[in-house]
This record gives C-alpha cells, structure tokens and sequence, in this order.
C-alpha cells in the first residue's frame, strides 16, 4: 500500500497488524505441556524446549511419546501412568530413524 502525502493513515490496518502481533507474541509464550513434563528430566527450561513427533492422547489419557530438543541436544521421551522418562539420543543419529525395510515372506 501506497501512502501520498497528507492522505490520512489507515487506522484499520494499525489495528490489524496490533491484534496480530499480540497474538502472535502469546503464542510464542506458550509452551507445550510436553515441555513442562520433559524439562526435570532434560535439564533445560520448559521455554527453551521444542516439541516434535507428539504421539499419543493429547488429555493425557494413554501412552505418549515425543522427541524434546534444547539446542543441539535432543532426547526421545515417553510418559505413562504419570511416570516421564526422557534418554538423551546420540548426536548425529538421524531423526526420525529411517523406515524399516518392508519384511520378505
């Protein structure tokens, strides 16, 4: 959009591009509650952990699985009946680990 001199600003867009920013500013706040449940166990803040591969019930009914990363570190961690464990996966080692090869028979 183009401006000409003395024409009066848009107010909409102003407003528009506030909103957006303040929803994105909250969003970036949030953490997943995978993050919370890894963090005791990877040493890193809840807000510094990223949360990838979620498998599971997300009410946390059931068996879940994820892959947490801080940094360059990255661990592949599971929780069931309210017990998390997170174990650290080698760096370099490829995630997602490949498909299987399709079994013969």
């Amino acid at each position: 959009m183009r401006l000409e001199a003395g024409a009066p600003a848009p107010r909409v867009s102003c407003v528009r591009a506030l909103a957006m920013g303040l929803v994105a500013a909250l969003a970036a706040c949030a953490t997943h509650p995978a993050a919370e449940l890894s963090a005791p166990q990877t040493g890193c803040a809840a807000s510094e952990l990223e949360v990838s591969h979620f498998h599971g019930a997300r009410n946390g009914d059931g068996p879940q699985s994820w892959m947490a990363q801080c940094g360059d570190r990255r661990w592949f961690c599971s929780q069931l009946h309210q017990r998390t464990l997170c174990d650290e996966i080698p760096a370099g080692t490829p995630w997602p680990p490949p498909e299987a090869p399709p079994a013969e028979g």
